[in-house]
């Protein structure tokens, strides 16, 4: 099965499938997706997936990558339900395109905050999920 992602930028949602190098940033001509925010580098960052694990890498930007609110300095895992932001942009795992396998191998299984930190990430990214029930459901907060 592909792997895709949810880019959101707060006026529009969009799913890509995942490719092994994929380069975001605001330069047309230097990036494979186009990211329309000011705070967004021409060269922002790169997701590399090579079927064991996805990896974030900034590319030296300006006003940083972050996975969960916290910023990158090199490259970082990115498992489902976390959050990568660059400016106001933010990107997930869309979890409803992966394989059991898929899942289990990016799932987040060491980090002791998990359930501190992740259970927020999970309500934010469930909002895409529940875009594509007929019926709309309201999460209270």
């Amino acid at each position: 099965m592909s792997i895709r992602l949810i880019i959101d930028d707060k006026k529009n949602t969009k799913k890509i499938l995942i490719k092994n190098k994929i380069t975001f940033g605001r330069n047309k001509e230097v990036v494979d997706i186009v990211l329309d925010d000011p705070k967004v580098s021409s060269k922002h960052f790169e997701i590399i997936y090579d079927k064991s694990s996805i990896l974030v890498r900034d590319l030296s930007s300006k006003n940083g990558t972050f996975i969960n609110q916290k910023r990158i300095e090199n490259e970082e895992p990115l498992y489902v339900y976390d959050i990568l932001k660059a400016g106001s942009i933010s990107i997930s795992i869309d979890a409803k395109s992966l394989t059991s396998s898929e899942f289990e191998r990016l799932y987040r299984k060491t980090d002791p905050n998990y359930w501190g930190e992740n259970i927020t990430n999970i309500l934010k990214t469930s909002k895409f999920v529940l875009k594509d029930i007929k019926k709309p459901i309201k999460i209270k907060r």
